[in-house]
C-alpha cells in the first residue's frame, strides 16, 4: 500500500490503526493521511443521486419545520414570541415552506434521473 510508511515503535502515531511486523510497526504518515482524506472528501457527493439524496433529506426537515412554523403563527401565534408582524411572518413560513417543497421534488427528480444513468450503464 503506497499510502504505509515504515515508523519505529517510539514514534507518536499510536492513535493511527497499524499493523505488526516483527519489531517495526507500520502506519499512515500524517501527509499520506492527509491526502487519503482529501481524495475521501473530493468522493464524498460526487455524483447527482447521492448529492439529491441529502438535498431530499434537508427539504423534508424544512417541510416539516416549516410547516409546524406555519400551523404554529396560524393557531397560536402569541407563543412566539418577537414577531412584529404577525401576517408578514405567516406568509415568509408558508414561503419558506413552498421553496422546500419544490427543493424536495427537484431533488427527487435528481434521484430518478440520477438511477436512470445508472441503470444505461
Amino acid at each position: 500500500d503506497p499510502f504505509l510508511c515504515v515508523a519505529s515503535k517510539s514514534t507518536r502515531h499510536r492513535h493511527l490503526p497499524s499493523l505488526q511486523a516483527d519489531n517495526i510497526k507500520r502506519t499512515l504518515s500524517p501527509f499520506h493521511l492527509s491526502l487519503k482524506l482529501k481524495e475521501d472528501y473530493l468522493k464524498m457527493c460526487s455524483d447527482l443521486g447521492q448529492g439529491s439524496s441529502i438535498c431530499a433529506f434537508y427539504s423534508f426537515t424544512g417541510i416539516l419545520f416549516t410547516g409546524w412554523v406555519g400551523v404554529l403563527l396560524t393557531y397560536q401565534p402569541f407563543f412566539i414570541s418577537g414577531i412584529e408582524d404577525e401576517a408578514v411572518a405567516l406568509q415568509s413560513a408558508w414561503g419558506a415552506m413552498v421553496m422546500f417543497i419544490c427543493t424536495f421534488f427537484l431533488s427527487l427528480y435528481g434521484i430518478y434521473h440520477d438511477s436512470q444513468n445508472k441503470v444505461e450503464e
